[in-house]
C-alpha cells in the first residue's frame, strides 16, 4: 500500500488535507469447484452427479481454494479539519475512491454467496469474475462536529446550572450504493455449482420513468436466463444499489459534582434522527419472486455496509455518565 499527502494550515485553526491512497493485494484466496458436472443443452439435473468430472469416485462438488487473487485499490481523499477552539471542532472528509478485484462473490444485498460462480475450466472464469469489490462506495462523505454551546456558561447560581454546560455533537454519513450482479437461480449450465450468470437482453437497464424505485430499481427485461449449456456472460458489479444516507445527533449536559474532579454528564442521542429509510439491495436473481424490488431496509436486513451499520428507524438513547 502506498499513499501521497499534502497538508496546509489555514488561518482560524483551519486545516486543508489532500491524499492519494492506493493498494495492490495479490495471492488473494479465490474458491474453485473442481468437480463439476460436464453441462450441455441437453442434460437433465436429474443426471447431475452421474456427470461429474471425477464420477463415480466422487459424486459431489470438490471446493478448492487457490491463492491467484488480485485486488486493486485507488482513491482521492480530502478532508477539512478545525481544531478545537472557542468551544467548537469540526472535520469533512469526502473520498473518490475505486476498488477492483476477482476474488468477491459480487452478491452482495442478495442470497447465496461464495465466489465460485463457474467450473475451472471455463474459459469465462476471470471474465465474469473480475469487477468492483463488493465493498466498493465510488463517493463517500463522512462529517463530525462538537460544539461546547457557550450560552449560559457566564451565568451565576441556578441560571448557570439549568442554561451551561450544554454540548451538541453529531456525524453525518453519506455513501453511494454498492455493486450488484443479476444472477439467473438456474442450474442452466447443468454443472451442478448453481452460480450461473444472467444474460443481457439488449433492453436499457434504466429504470422507465414514473415507476416506483421500490418496485423496480432496474429494469428488470433488461437481463434474461442464460440459455441452456451456457454459464451467463454477466459481468460482476453491473448495476449499483441505492445510496445510504445517516444522520446521528447527540445533546450532553455537564453536571458538576464536585469542582472540577467529580461530575456527571445527561446523554440524549439520536440515531437517524430524521427517520430516514436506508434502503438494502434490491432482489437480483431472476428466479427470485421479488426479483428488480426492494422489500428491506438496512435495518431489516441486518446489513452492514461501509461504516453505515444501523440503518433502521429512528432511536433515541438517553444515558447519565459519571466522570471522575
Amino acid at each position: 500500500n502506498w499513499n501521497f499527502t499534502v497538508e496546509r494550515q489555514l488561518p482560524a485553526d483551519f486545516l486543508v488535507r489532500g491524499s492519494y491512497v492506493g493498494s495492490r493485494g495479490i495471492h488473494e484466496r479465490r474458491e474453485w469447484e473442481f468437480n463439476p458436472a460436464v453441462g450441455s443443452a441437453t442434460a437433465s439435473t436429474s443426471t447431475t452427479d452421474a456427470r461429474r468430472l471425477f464420477a463415480p469416485y466422487y459424486g459431489s462438488g470438490l471446493i478448492g481454494y487457490m491463492s491467484n487473487g488480485v485486488a486493486r485499490y485507488n482513491s482521492f481523499q480530502a478532508s477539512l479539519l478545525k481544531r478545537y477552539s472557542r468551544g467548537f471542532t469540526i472535520q469533512m472528509n469526502y473520498t473518490l475512491s475505486k476498488s477492483v478485484d476477482d476474488s468477491g462473490s459480487g452478491l452482495q444485498g442478495n442470497s447465496g454467496g461464495g465466489s465460485s460462480v463457474l467450473p475451472w475450466y471455463s474459459p469465462l472464469y476471470d471474465t465474469v469474475l473480475i469487477g468492483p469489490s463488493d465493498f466498493d462506495h465510488r463517493h463517500r462523505i463522512v462529517t463530525s462536529y462538537v460544539w461546547d454551546i457557550p450560552f449560559g456558561n457566564n451565568m451565576r447560581g441556578l441560571a448557570k446550572g439549568v442554561l451551561g454546560g450544554w454540548q451538541l455533537t453529531g456525524v453525518q454519513q453519506y455513501q453511494t450504493g454498492s455493486p450488484m450482479t443479476v444472477v439467473s437461480g438456474k442450474d442452466n449450465s447443468r454443472t451442478g455449482i448453481g452460480r450461473d450468470r444472467a444474460v443481457l437482453t439488449g433492453l436499457s437497464v434504466d429504470r422507465p420513468a414514473g415507476v416506483d424505485p421500490l418496485n423496480q430499481w432496474f429494469n428488470p427485461a433488461a437481463f434474461g436466463q442464460n440459455p441452456l449449456g451456457t454459464f451467463g456472460t454477466l459481468g460482476k458489479g453491473t448495476l449499483r444499489g441505492p445510496s445510504m444516507f445517516s444522520w446521528d445527533m447527540g445533546v450532553f449536559k455537564k453536571i458538576p459534582l464536585k469542582g472540577d474532579r467529580i461530575g456527571m454528564q445527561f446523554r440524549t442521542e439520536f440515531f437517524n434522527i430524521f427517520n430516514h429509510p436506508m434502503f438494502n439491495n434490491p432482489a437480483t436473481n431472476l428466479s427470485d419472486g421479488n426479483y428488480g424490488k426492494i422489500t428491506q431496509t438496512l435495518g431489516n436486513a441486518g446489513s452492514t455496509q461501509g461504516d453505515i451499520t444501523s440503518g433502521g428507524a429512528r432511536v433515541i438513547q438517553l444515558a447519565l455518565k459519571l466522570t471522575f
